[in-house]
């Protein structure tokens, strides 16, 4: 299923802890999009990484996610 077009070289899906939100890893932009599942809304959750975002997962421990870079 196809949600937004706005993403570049999207690499790594997780469901927020709340399940309100799909987070997706943008290699190509360094940042973490947030898609609203409710609103069909996409927003930044994080930019300007130090690295190239390559995936994401929720830390099992607390409500962090643990991002890898590349």
């Amino acid at each position: 299923v196809k949600l937004v077009d706005q993403l570049h070289f999207a690499n790594g899906l997780e469901l927020t802890y709340d399940g309100d939100s799909l987070l997706v890893a943008e290699t190509s932009n360094y940042r973490i999009m947030q898609y609203n599942i409710a609103s069909k809304k996409l927003g930044v959750f994080l930019e300007h990484m130090p690295c190239i975002p390559d995936n994401i997962k929720r830390n099992p421990n607390d409500q962090t996610y643990l991002i890898g870079c590349g």
